[in-house]
């Protein structure tokens, strides 16, 4: 029998904003082509400088929103 294991990933996103549940970032620092992420979903957070993050979040996650 396969184990389902949890995959994640850490990506550096650009952050366009941000609410008390959810970030809006980007992978290229397109506005037009942000999306949402409800912090339940994120790992771990990481501020670079105040338009840049460093987050980790399930792969499945990522792939699913284009952002890996």
């Amino acid at each position: 029998m396969k184990k389902n294991v949890a995959r994640n990933v850490t990506l550096k996103l650009r952050l366009h904003g941000r609410t008390a549940l959810s970030l809006l970032v980007s992978k290229h620092g397109d506005a037009s082509t942000a999306v949402w992420l409800r912090k339940s979903k994120i790992i771990g957070e990481r501020a670079i400088d105040s338009t840049t993050v460093e987050l980790t979040l399930p792969d499945w996650l990522a792939r699913s929103e284009k952002l890996s």
